[in-house]
């Protein structure tokens, strides 16, 4: 397990307010509100900067990608330490196991968040509902910091997605792989001549 452990563990994080994605909230036990944001780029394109974003991002990122579907989808299986903090008669952190299902289209990038446990000194709670009730508050009052500050730890790994996604210009290989793409269309009669040279004049500036 300690072998999905997030690089990055960022604790009582103030809000990316820059970021133009909404964050996200937890709404009942276990699950985060989910996110859509739109993309300039290809579903390919976006794909292949998600699973750049999984390889910085993450310790062993061939464990935690659980599930792809190229061009289309990931999941990721991570575990972040010290994700939340509760205060009761005593200060509390807590890790988290979760899932992250991203699914990605031309336009589209949507992102959705479950969190499968919480764990005290690397033991398991008995889950995430006996923290939250179904309307996602914290079941014991004086502990309901402990929201806040799970929900700025998700909405970190979620600004770190979207500024990934967004980051201006392209790699060699980015644009490498795009150009293939579009003289692929271009010898299937997808696009035309004159709009694969638009597209290649866009893109060659940025291959070496």
């Amino acid at each position: 397990m300690r072998n999905f452990i997030i690089l990055i563990t960022v604790l009582f994080c103030t809000v990316n307010l820059a970021a133009q994605v909404d964050s996200i909230k937890l709404v009942y036990p276990g699950v985060l509100t989910e996110v859509s944001f739109k993309v300039n780029t290809s579903s390919d394109f976006s794909y292949q900067r998600t699973l750049n974003w999984i390889n910085e991002t993450y310790k062993n990122p061939d464990r935690v990608l659980v599930g792809k579907k190229e061009g289309h989808s990931v999941t990721i299986s991570g575990y972040s330490e010290n994700a939340c903090y509760s205060e009761g008669f005593l200060a509390q952190y807590y890790d988290i196991s979760y899932h992250l299902y991203i699914t990605i289209t031309d336009s589209l990038i949507n992102y959705k968040m479950v969190i499968d446990d919480l764990y005290y000194k690397n033991k398991p709670t008995s889950g995430v509902s006996s923290f939250f009730n179904n309307k996602g508050e914290y079941r014991l009052k004086f502990m309901n910091v402990a929201k806040s500050t799970l929900e700025a730890t998700v909405n970190n790994i979620l600004f770190s997605y979207y500024d990934k996604l967004m980051t201006a210009g392209m790699t060699s290989n980015e644009a490498l792989t795009e150009l293939n793409k579009y003289k692929n269309m271009l010898d299937l009669e997808l696009i035309t001549q004159d709009e694969y040279n638009a597209k290649k004049a866009e893109l060659i500036k940025y291959i070496k």
